[in-house]
């Protein structure tokens, strides 16, 4: 059993099914995914937890692949309201949806060992090998920013795909560290500047499961379509897998056509 902890409104439903679609072509194991949601429609009307209907149908899609796959919806609003209620970085650069996974270890049910992905993320291989990675003395895995090892220090990890010791993370109140630094600390990337300030106990992977460079490499297992920079001139692009059009038109990624023809025929479904 792989599990994989991930986090989002219900728009985030398009990037939950994609990952899924991936999973259902690329990987062996049977697969739980613990999704942690709030509502915060009192900020903002598009937050919204993730929808009951998106969530079943996307949970039987996962049965589809193994009886022993599931999608658990795990709701966070009240923790999150009752610690970051007011704080620096609940209306950050992000959505508050980003820190949602700094209160992991809140939740009895995630389970000591988890693969966290953000919503953005294809899996390109089998993940076998990197879930089964030893952590045992480590808070957590992960691999380096593409864009922070040169611009903020060299030893900086990207956020997007880690591999999560929970049970160290209790026994350290790890979390708890990182929620009081996102609590005093504004900053557009406070999670992440978190999760690499506060602890040495990191082991650093090769690129290959976090690619997030614009194109993807031979070996890439999981592609990351993190934000990216144009340099002359210089503006930020922001294309995710499930605009589908224009990754084609713009990165010229036609790698994972077969997954996301496939995700294409079940977006239909979700209700946005």
């Amino acid at each position: 059993m792989i599990n994989i902890l991930m986090g989002g409104n219900n728009y985030a439903s398009k990037g939950l099914l994609v990952v899924v679609s991936s999973i259902l072509k690329n990987v062996k194991d049977s697969v739980t995914i613990y999704f942690m949601t709030m509502d915060l429609s009192y900020i903002n009307k598009n937050y919204i937890p993730l929808k009951k209907e998106n969530a079943s149908y996307i949970d039987g899609l996962l049965k589809s692949k193994s009886k022993d796959s599931s999608l658990k919806v795990i709701d966070c609003t009240s923790e999150f309201i009752t610690i970051m209620e007011g704080k620096k970085n609940i209306n950050g650069g992000y959505t508050p949806y980003a820190l949602v996974r700094l209160f992991a270890d809140l939740k009895k049910e995630i389970p000591d060992k988890v693969l966290y992905l953000d919503t953005d993320v294809i899996i390109a291989k089998d993940i076998s090998s990197l879930y089964n990675t030893n952590i045992d003395d480590y808070i957590f895995a992960g691999c380096l920013d593409y864009y922070g090892r040169f611009w903020i220090k060299r030893n900086y990890i990207n956020s997007g795909v880690l591999l999560l010791n929970m049970k160290k993370i209790r026994e350290t109140n790890f979390m708890d560290k990182c929620r009081q630094y996102c609590k005093k600390t504004a900053s557009i990337l406070a999670d992440q500047d978190a999760l690499n300030n506060l602890t040495d106990l990191k082991l650093y992977l090769d690129d290959k499961y976090n690619e997030q460079a614009r194109r993807p490499k031979e070996d890439t297992v999981i592609k990351h379509f993190s934000k990216q920079i144009n340099y002359i001139p210089p503006y930020t692009i922001n294309i995710k897998p499930w605009d589908v059009k224009r990754m084609h038109s713009r990165y010229k990624i036609y790698e994972y056509d077969d997954i996301l023809n496939e995700y294409l025929k079940y977006e239909k479904r979700l209700i946005l």
